[in-house]
């Protein structure tokens, strides 16, 4: 009996010592950080360069159209991708599937107090940035392509998309052979009339005076079918030479391009793969690099409020003829750099409103 009652004591020792082993190793790992340092709503990321416990993490809204755009988002993410891996720093990432869902993912980022810095893309988020800054006043918000000026905790970051614009338009006026260029566009607004159709359109003038523009609206920023349709029809009317400046909506321009055979001129990022041997060109926005300041800045307590602009002198656009088969006259190359130039120095106008449209032409016949 003593024997027996031993043997039970013993037992229920070792399985005593088995489920504190368990319950100890359930602890630790509930604790331990996502080791790709991306966090998903409600986790928290590894830690931050330096090694601090409470790490510096950052968060981004996206445009509508979300990532793989080739475009809009997939510029300013960039940014974000080179902190991951450069900085350490854990990335929250949110893809709305439309306008209406924005105000809400600002205001729960910012409530839960996790984001030294919190980022919006595109004029579409600007109103619900202002409202969560105005509501979580020491929560720091970046929006990128946006003008605010005038919120402490906000910092604007707009690149000059129109100056972009012209020189897109530039190459279209070299290459049209029907005085007709067009441009696939997504959601009508003032703001897309006067950054992008009309320096697109002085762009174009610049090198032939006759050339004429026309604009379809996709009604979306990402449903590539509907720009692929409107850059057919685009073509069906005339236009030799279409530019995609319509995020995710833009990509059907290539497959349509593919089809017709008809010229094509990408938007944002580096396009020109989608369609190499149709595709001249890919007007740039640089939003990555400056997304990437601001992370390095707020970390460093020196981020300002207020606008960051930044336009072909400081980097912030360009274009690109990497990737394409479309062959380049050296003298078209030579005069698109002295364009480009000129704009730096203010000889070349770029206009931002169909006001001011008929005065840049006539001063720019010139150039």
């Amino acid at each position: 009996m003593k024997k027996s009652g031993m043997k039970k004591t013993i037992a229920l020792f070792m399985v005593l010592l088995v489920l504190m082993s368990v319950l100890g190793a359930c602890g630790s790992s509930a604790g331990a950080p996502n080791s790709t340092g991306q966090s998903s709503a409600g986790q928290t990321g590894g830690p931050a360069a330096g090694g601090s416990e409470d790490p510096f993490k950052v968060a981004i809204v996206l445009a509508l159209g979300g990532l793989g755009d080739g475009s809009y988002n997939d510029s300013v993410y960039e940014g974000f991708v080179r902190a991951e891996n450069e900085l350490g720093i854990p990335v929250q990432v949110v893809e709305p599937s439309e306008v209406a869902e924005m105000q809400g993912h600002f205001v729960e980022l910012a409530r839960s107090g996790e984001y030294g810095l919190i980022f919006g893309v595109g004029y579409e988020c600007e109103e619900y940035v202002v409202a969560a800054a105005e509501q979580f006043p020491d929560q720091k918000f970046v929006i990128m392509d946006s003008t605010v000026s005038d919120h402490d905790n906000i910092t604007s970051v707009q690149i000059s998309g129109p100056q972009m614009c012209f020189l897109c338009g530039a190459i279209a006026g070299m290459y049209s052979k029907n005085n007709m260029a067009g441009i696939v566009m997504g959601i009508a607004s003032p703001s897309m009339t006067n950054r992008g159709i009309v320096p697109y359109t002085a762009g174009a003038r610049l090198i032939n005076p006759d050339i004429e523009i026309r604009v379809k609206y996709s009604g979306s920023w990402s449903d590539s079918s509907a720009g692929k349709e409107i850059a057919l029809a685009l073509n069906q009317e005339g236009c030799d030479v279409i530019m995609s400046y319509a995020g995710g909506s833009g990509l059907g321009a290539f497959p349509a391009a593919l089809e017709k055979g008809f010229y094509v001129i990408g938007t944002g990022g580096n396009q020109n793969s989608f369609a190499p041997d149709l595709t001249i060109a890919s007007g740039l926005f640089f939003y990555g690099n400056l997304a990437y300041i601001c992370i390095q800045e707020a970390m460093a307590g020196t981020l300002q409020s207020g606008l960051k602009d930044a336009g072909l002198a400081e980097g912030g656009v360009g274009y690109t003829t990497d990737g394409s088969n479309v062959p380049m006259d050296p003298a078209n190359a030579e005069r698109l750099e002295r364009i480009t130039q000129q704009i730096i120095d203010g000889s070349v106008i770029v206009p931002e409103s169909e006001s001011d449209l008929d005065a840049a032409i006539a001063n720019n016949a010139n150039a």
